[in-house]
Parts: C-alpha cells; sequence; structure tokens
C-alpha cells in the first residue's frame, strides 16, 4: 500500500501530511498578471511593464 495521496485539484503525489500549495501557486500567478494591467484616467485598460520582464532588453543582441 503506497505512503502518499494525490491532490484532487492537480493530481500531484504528496506525502501523508503534506498540504498542496497549487491554488496558492495560481493566485499568486494570477495577481501578477493582473498586476501588469492598469486602468487609464480614460477608462481603457493598460500594460505596465514596470518591473516586470526587463529580461527580455538583455536578451536582444
Amino acid at each position: 500500500m503506497p505512503f502518499y495521496r494525490e491532490c484532487p485539484l492537480c493530481g500531484c503525489t504528496l506525502d501523508p501530511d503534506e498540504k498542496c500549495d497549487c491554488q496558492e501557486e495560481k493566485e499568486r500567478e494570477q495577481q501578477r498578471i493582473m498586476g501588469m494591467f492598469r486602468v487609464g484616467g480614460n477608462g481603457q485598460m493598460n500594460f505596465s511593464f514596470a518591473g516586470e520582464g526587463r529580461d527580455y532588453e538583455k536578451k536582444v543582441v
């Protein structure tokens, strides 16, 4: 008999007393993505890449 269980949401294998953090990771990623958008003064959504994805400039040769 195996000494693990599976997360019902993502299917990863967990130790007997381990708690899966898949929902927390999903929430963090969603907050990061939503942080890229800002509502401008005219009500339009704008991209705000401040501090996000700055490494793409370094990759361009």
